[in-house]
Formats: structure tokens, sequence, C-alpha cells
């Protein structure tokens, strides 16, 4: 009876010290300030580290290239370079080159079948050198069209507005007139192409340039 008696009064304190510590806790530790942890990941388990760390391998293997095969390999390309002789032993010899090339052109002895009129028979004399006064004018306008760029100042800018309106009345005062003289003559207007490629290739630089102007002002 004595021993039922203590082991009630040994629950009894247990319990009693469990309340008081229940009650402690309440009172020292909130719930809503613990730091809230929870480890819902998956372990990584990885067998080749080195892999997961340089990312996926081919499938053949590769050899790899030492820094000493590379500076090797350099040294070598820098010897080969130092020491590299020009031979022209196998070279054609310019009079050799010259006679191949007169055989080879219209006329010559492996082109007896080719026909080709000299320009003189085909364009009369004053047709030839208004042609050539087209191309020695037109040329000396280009010369300071093309000399404005890159455009660095306002006199260049000023400059080179004035020389496309210039090559422009060119083209219509002088140029024009002598492609309708040929059209009216029945001549090869192909003689003006390359003229009016030389100004196109003007007008289109000075478009470009002005593009780039507006759109660093907007």
């Amino acid at each position: 009876m004595e021993t039922n008696k203590n082991g009630l009064e040994k629950d009894d304190a247990d319990c009693d010290h469990l309340s008081k510590k229940a009650r402690l806790k309440e009172k020292t530790v909130y719930e809503d300030l613990e730091d809230v942890t929870s480890d819902t990941g998956t372990r990584l388990s990885l067998h080749r580290k080195d892999r997961y760390l340089h990312g996926p391998t081919p499938a053949v293997s590769i050899d790899c290239v030492e820094s000493e095969d590379l500076l090797q390999s350099l040294e070598k390309q820098r010897y080969e370079v130092a020491s590299w002789e020009q031979d022209l032993s196998r070279i054609l010899p310019s009079n050799i080159a010259v006679s191949v090339l007169q055989e080879l052109s219209p006329n010559g002895v492996l082109m007896k079948t080719s026909q080709e009129d000299s320009l003189n028979q085909l364009i009369p004399d004053d047709i030839q050198q208004e042609l050539g006064n087209l191309y020695g004018s037109l040329s000396e306008l280009l010369r300071h069209f093309w000399s404005c760029f890159p455009v660095t100042s306002k006199t260049q800018q000023e400059k080179v507005t004035r020389m496309r309106a210039t090559l422009e009345r060119f083209q219509y005062a002088k140029l024009k007139p002598f492609q309708d003289r040929l059209l009216r003559d029945h001549l090869n207007t192909n003689l003006t192409d390359h003229l009016n490629n030389m100004l196109e290739a003007s007008y289109a630089k000075f478009h470009n340039w002005q593009s780039k102007r507006v759109n660093l002002k907007l």
C-alpha cells in the first residue's frame, strides 16, 4: 500500500513538473517569431562530381591540349614565319605571261574565232573626245566630294552639301545630253554606265551621311 502511494505521488510530481515546463515555454517561446525551415528537397546523389561541376561530356573521348603544347605550337609557328623565304622558282616569267595573254586575247593565235571591233572603229572621234572630257570633269568633282569624308567640321558639312548639288547639276546639264546624243546617233549607251555608277555611289554616300546626322539629333 505504501508503494502505491509513493508511485502516485511521483506521478503527480512529474505531471506538475511538465505542467510548469509547458507554462514556462508558453510565456517565453513565440511560435510566430521562430524561423520556419522546411526541407522538402531531394538529396542529390553524385557518382561523378566533376561531371556535375563541368557540365556534360561528349560520348567520345577528346584529348585535351595542355598549355605547354600550345606554347610549343606557338613557338613553332613564330619560327616558321620568321624563317619563311619567297620562292619564285615556279612563277611564270613576265615575258612568257604577256605572250600567253596576247595569244588568249581576241584575234590572238588561240582566239581566231573571236571578233572584237576596236573602240576607234565603233565610236566617232568627237564622241570619244567628249566622253574623255566628261570623265575628266566628273573625276575632279568627285575628288572634291570624297575628300569631305569623314565630315568632322561645319565647313566640311557645307562643302559636301554644295558638292552633292554640283554633281546633280553635272548629271543633268552634261551627262544627260550626252546620253541623248548617243541614242540619236544609234551608238552604244553603255559608254556612260561607269559615269552613272560613280554618281550613284556618291549619292548613296551622301544619303547615308545625312541619315546618320538625323538619327544623332533625335
